[in-house]
């Protein structure tokens, strides 16, 4: 029960987090800033989101 309350892997996730989540700010700030506009930066996250559902639901087929 340790884990899901935070165990010794909690010390690499969290920062890995972080970290991700920073560069995702980046990699998005900088796509608004080269394009001028805000729909560049809203299409490539929707599309992100979206490859995130389309392989839980490829892998939920394949897994069962």
């Amino acid at each position: 029960m340790s884990g899901a309350a935070g165990g010794r892997g909690t010390a690499v996730v969290v920062p890995a987090t972080v970290a991700l989540t920073t560069l995702g700010g980046v990699v998005f700030g900088e796509l608004r800033r080269r394009s001028g506009s805000v729909l560049a930066p809203i299409a490539a996250h929707w599309a992100t989101n979206a490859l995130g559902v389309l392989f839980g639901v490829v892998s939920r087929h394949l897994g069962g």
